[in-house]
């Protein structure tokens, strides 16, 4: 019976979450940002920078920067809606000729007709895209002010989790250094894949290059598929606007990037340090987006990370940390 009832509490408080995404999302990202943050603000606080001095310092460039993200999104998101149309055609065009071709040499492609009575979707949904990130943007200043205050009553709060034991202060301390190990590698390797992946969207001639960049730097940060779905517009836009040998090549290119930073860079720097498997991270990612949107696709390590050690403590509930674990250990 308590079984029942604990999953029915489960299944009301991930309703309620899922409601109030709109919500729980800034404060979630704001908490990570502050835990992120710390390092720096330690940094210049042990060179003597008071307190308040320090912080304007770190949040100033914090809005620096995306004041300069949602300047590049504002640019580009104008000049896309101007030539969405456009591309909508061309893509129409291609389908169009790739069917030709195929039903010339003898061969029906069912897909062909699917992509085209399903075009006018295709670009409502990259419309669609694009409203939820100017809504992302426009909650960045929310997000802002919660950090703020967060960073200002984070001397208060480590006290008050002092008081509540040894053992809760540790496992905090573990928390903080684990998500800022994760938030230092995935920061560097995005800034690693932007950087790298710029001088070919211009080789190739491909329209808002640094909105493309600034996507992979983005979707970078979601696990296992986010630099698969940065990929796809870059490859869409080398088809429309150049040859499709240009296209193959730049999938190629991204192919390249992905594999050897995801695969090889990332798992080498962050080693098993977050404690969570691989098949964890997967459904995580399922179960936060589903919950919380895109948002919780961004959010989904941490999330998983903190209630893995959270579980951890539970004597009811440590199985399930357990079969959240990348290693078979009590």
């Amino acid at each position: 019976m308590r079984e029942i009832i604990t999953f029915a509490a489960f299944v009301i408080a991930c309703a309620g979450i899922s409601l109030a995404s709109s919500i729980v999302v800034p404060f979630l990202l704001a908490i990570f940002i502050t835990v992120a943050v710390s390092p720096l603000m330690s940094l210049l606080m042990k060179r003597r920078v008071p307190r308040g001095i320090a912080l304007v310092v770190v949040m100033g460039i914090f809005g620096y920067i995306f004041y300069l993200f949602g300047a590049i999104i504002a640019d580009a998101g104008s000049s896309l809606a101007r030539d969405l149309p456009l591309y909508e055609q061309k893509l129409n065009a291609v389908i169009n000729a790739s069917v030709a071709w195929l039903d010339a040499r003898g061969i029906s492609f069912e897909t062909g007709g699917l992509l085209k009575d399903n075009l006018e979707r295709i670009f409502s949904s990259a419309g669609a895209v694009a409203k939820g990130t100017s809504e992302v943007l426009t909650k960045s200043f929310l997000v802002l002010l919660l950090v703020v205050f967060m960073s200002f009553e984070a001397p208060i709060f480590s006290q008050k989790i002092e008081l509540l034991g040894s053992r809760t202060s540790a496992v905090m301390d573990n928390f903080a250094s684990k998500l800022k190990r994760y938030v230092l590698i995935k920061t560097i390797s995005s800034i690693g894949t932007a950087v790298i992946l710029l001088p070919a969207l211009y080789y190739f001639s491909v329209p808002y290059a640094l909105l493309l960049a600034l996507i992979a730097f983005a979707f970078n940060y979601i696990p296992t598929v986010g630099s698969t779905i940065a990929a796809v517009p870059a490859i869409l836009l080398a088809l429309l606007t150049g040859e499709p040998i240009s296209a193959l090549w730049l999938s190629v290119y991204y192919l390249v990037i992905n594999i050897a930073i995801g695969n090889f860079i990332e798992p080498k720097f962050l080693g098993s340090g977050l404690g969570i498997s691989a098949l964890a991270v997967v459904l995580s990612l399922i179960f936060w987006g589903f919950l919380l949107g895109v948002g919780g696709m961004f959010l989904a390590v941490p999330l998983t990370m903190s209630i893995k050690l959270a579980l951890d403590e539970s004597k009811n509930f440590k199985f399930i940390a357990i079969l959240l674990s990348d290693k078979a250990e009590k």
